[in-house]
């Protein structure tokens, strides 16, 4: 703030800050825009003119990638999106949601490909990823619990995707695919890891059990999604 000796009172300078976030959120809506309407030439180049920007932050960058991986993949480039997505997922390992949505992308492209194996493999590395931060933010939080007890502060973490919330995404992924083995594996794994929820993991296994002609395993599943869902 700067006094000025004519007037009363102060006069705030502009915050410089909130405005390079608005016009950077502002071209990353363009950027994908263009990307949903098929326009990727001009899309990557706006990326590109973004990417080179000598104050972007580790964050954003990430998702401009994130972006270009979509481009890729809507054109049918499924390696060079898989391998992008590999590298957005590593920068954003620590960010509580954007990981995750890497490595979704990765799988999807392996899939398409396709690299069945590989693609399972990067699945349960996503699943292994959650079930660590999740055994990290309990730790956290007892020890937060010990600290109030104690009468000091504390800095409460963000909650991070539950385990069964992954690896039903995953499942899901290798369902639309026509990879119903894999899908079952991940939906159980969702089931397993949780103690009551996962509800769409039971939907999606009464799918498969139908498209079987498990008519009666169907029935008993989808009934269960909907007991447990309080549908």
């Amino acid at each position: 703030m700067k006094k000025d000796g004519n007037r009363k009172g102060l006069r705030k300078r502009p915050h410089r800050a909130n405005a390079d976030k608005a016009v950077l959120s502002m071209k990353l809506r363009e950027i994908g825009d263009l990307i949903q309407r098929g326009k990727h030439a001009h899309g990557l180049s706006k990326a590109d003119a973004v990417l080179a920007s000598a104050n972007l932050a580790q964050k954003e960058k990430s998702r401009v990638l994130a972006m270009v991986a979509d481009s890729e993949f809507k054109r049918g480039r499924f390696e060079e999106a898989a391998q992008i997505q590999l590298r957005v997922a590593s920068d954003t390992i620590d960010d509580p949601t954007l990981w995750l949505r890497a490595y979704i992308g990765e799988v999807r492209a392996l899939l398409k490909t396709p690299n069945v194996d590989q693609a399972i493999m990067m699945a349960n590395h996503a699943v292994a990823v959650a079930e660590t931060k999740m055994a990290d933010f309990d730790e956290q939080v007892r020890h937060a619990k010990q600290a109030v007890e104690e009468g000091g502060s504390v800095e409460v973490p963000p909650v991070p995707v539950r385990v069964s919330v992954v690896s039903t995404r995953m499942g899901y992924l290798f369902l639309q695919e026509g990879e119903p083995e894999a899908a079952e594996e991940f939906f159980n794994r969702a089931i397993e890891s949780t103690k009551g929820g996962a509800n769409k993991a039971r939907q999606g296994l009464a799918k498969i059990a139908l498209a079987r002609g498990e008519f009666g395993k169907a029935i008993n599943m989808a009934s269960d999604a909907i007991r447990r869902g309080g549908y």
